[in-house]
């Protein structure tokens, strides 16, 4: 991609439409592709979730899954370790079928900035360059 940023509704008519699903016997499909997102020098790997059962005229909500500090780095894998925990129990997608963006924020970057840490928990006004690539 380009060093201009992507506009949102692009990105996502690409994930839902640009990428190779596994086939699986639960309410949910893990993308198998690994993915990478780059804008304004940063990239950010990422994976995607689908509902199993997708219905053309129905719209689905999309969930951002953000990871912990543990898993942070850019093989595109460690977040899926921890976040397939709660796939073992697909009766929530079944009754609520949703897209799962799964992105990994790069090793030396975080979600949230703290600068005050821990005399403060405020946050910082502008996002970190992960989080804005989310």
């Amino acid at each position: 991609m380009s060093a201009n940023k992507t506009p949102l509704p692009f990105l996502l008519l690409f994930l839902l439409f640009g990428c190779t699903i596994s086939h699986s016997q639960n309410a949910f499909v893990i993308d198998t592709s690994k993915h990478l997102y780059s804008a304004n020098r940063d990239t950010l790997p990422y994976r995607l979730v689908y509902p199993q059962e997708q219905d053309p005229a129905k719209k689905y909500p999309l969930l951002v899954y953000l990871h912990g500090m543990g898993t942070r780095g850019k093989d595109n894998e460690m977040p899926l370790q921890k976040f397939s925990t709660f796939l073992g129990d697909s009766t929530p997608l079944a009754k609520h079928p949703c897209y799962i963006l799964i992105p990994q924020c790069p090793e030396k970057d975080v979600w949230v900035s703290f600068p005050n840490f821990p005399k403060s928990l405020s946050a910082s006004a502008e996002p970190s360059p992960a989080t804005e690539n989310v």
